[in-house]
């Protein structure tokens, strides 16, 4: 994982803040980890979830 973090980062060059870039990364790590889980969200847990995303900045 950290290999792959160090790879994005560096073919993204100074273009973004490395917090930004970091940010970015673990979001989609997480994102892709629940799609292949084959996780179903239920409606509320999609409820929560989009409650949640209108409270993060840059969500």
């Amino acid at each position: 994982m950290i290999k792959d973090l160090a790879a994005e980062i560096t073919e993204w060059g100074c273009e973004y803040a490395l917090s930004d870039k970091i940010h970015h990364i673990c979001a989609t790590i997480a994102c892709h980890g629940s799609v292949r889980a084959g996780r179903t969200l239920n409606i509320e847990e999609m409820n929560r979830l989009l409650r949640d995303m209108e409270k993060t900045e840059h969500s």
